[in-house]
C-alpha cells in the first residue's frame, strides 16, 4: 500500500515542475514530525500515507489553473479550494485508507477555522490532520510556485512560526 500511495503522490507532482518531489518532501517531514511526538504506528502509517496522497485532488483541477503566476479570480480559487474534498473522496473508496482519507479532506483547514474546505477549527482537527497541514506548509514554502519564488529555511521558517502565533498551525 505505500508504494502505490508514493507512487500516486510522485504522479500527481510530475504534472508541475512547481510540484516535482512535493510529495516526497511532505510525507518525509510529516513521517519524522509522527516519530518524534510518539504517533502510534498505525496513526503513522495513516498520517504518511496521507501526506503522498494529500495533493491527489488537484488531478481534477486544470493544470494552467496551477501554474498560472498572480492571483487567481474567485471562481479558479474555488475550484483549487475543493482538491482536499475531492482527494478525500477518491482514497476513501479503498478501505484500507479511510484513516488517511480524513486527513486529506483536512490538510488546508486550520485551527482558526480560516481554512478549506470545510472550516473546521480547533479540537476537530486532530494530531495527523495538524501534522500533515505543517508538512505542506513547510515543503511548500521551500519550493518555487508560479506565484513567488522559493523561501529560503530562515525566511521559511519565520513564516511557520507567524502561522503558529496567529493560531492557525
Amino acid at each position: 500500500i505505500d508504494a502505490v500511495c508514493r507512487a500516486f503522490g510522485r504522479f500527481v507532482d510530475v504534472r508541475s515542475p512547481f510540484t516535482l518531489g512535493h510529495a516526497d518532501a511532505v510525507a518525509a517531514l510529516a513521517a519524522r514530525v509522527a516519530a518524534a511526538l510518539g504517533v502510534e504506528a498505525a496513526a503513522a502509517t495513516a498520517i504518511t500515507r496521507a501526506a503522498w496522497l494529500h495533493d491527489l485532488g488537484t488531478l481534477a483541477v486544470p493544470l494552467g489553473t496551477w501554474d498560472r503566476p498572480g492571483r487567481l479570480p474567485p471562481i479558479e480559487r474555488g475550484r483549487c479550494d475543493e482538491h482536499p474534498a475531492i482527494g478525500e473522496r477518491i482514497v476513501a473508496i479503498a478501505p484500507a485508507l479511510g484513516a488517511a482519507a480524513r486527513l486529506i479532506g483536512r490538510h488546508h483547514e486550520r485551527l482558526d477555522g480560516g481554512g478549506y474546505h470545510r472550516g473546521l477549527r480547533g479540537d476537530a482537527l486532530d494530531d495527523g490532520a495538524r501534522i500533515v497541514a505543517v508538512a505542506d506548509v513547510w515543503a511548500a514554502l521551500g519550493a518555487a510556485r508560479a506565484h513567488r519564488p522559493a523561501h529560503d529555511h530562515a525566511a521559511a521558517a519565520t513564516l511557520l512560526a507567524e502561522e503558529a502565533r496567529a493560531g492557525r498551525l
